[in-house]
């Protein structure tokens, strides 16, 4: 299966970090990769008041350009603004025309039990207008 865009939410953890790098060998044939940040700006904020964590989420974007160099790809960056995190990759992924999502799993659970998907990665996958990739390693910590 072949990928022309995909789109990986990073917000600079180990987790999203590892979904990235996934990303990038995808990269080695020809799929393009678009990192984004979602900064959450629900309606009760005040207008303006998300410059703070727009900063932060550029900070974080240029970790995952560095991750792509470091990895020999090219990783185009996106900075979402949405009231919900998952509403912002979604509308990045459709916008994006991505073939997929990758993004990592954040709970941990032991081996032979039920897997329970967090409130936003169950909205993303329920609501992508594209496929969802979704690694988890039994290594890393959330």
């Amino acid at each position: 299966m072949t990928f022309k865009r995909v789109v990986v939410p990073y917000e600079g953890g180990a987790l999203s970090e590892d979904a990235l790098r996934l990303a990038c060998d995808l990269a080695r044939n020809g799929t393009r990769v678009t990192a984004v940040y979602v900064v959450r700006t629900p309606p009760s904020m005040p207008i303006g008041a998300e410059g703070a964590s727009e900063e932060v989420g550029r900070e974080m974007l240029k970790r995952a350009e560095a991750i792509g160099r470091e990895l020999g790809a090219n990783v185009e960056t996106y900075l979402a603004k949405a009231p919900e995190v998952a509403e912002g990759i979604n509308e990045t992924a459709a916008t994006q025309d991505a073939d997929a999502i990758v993004m990592s799993l954040r709970h941990k659970h032991a081996p032979g039990e039920t897997l329970v998907l967090s409130h936003t990665a169950s909205r993303i996958l329920r609501h992508a207008p594209c496929r969802v990739l979704i690694t988890y390693s039994h290594n890393e910590s959330p």
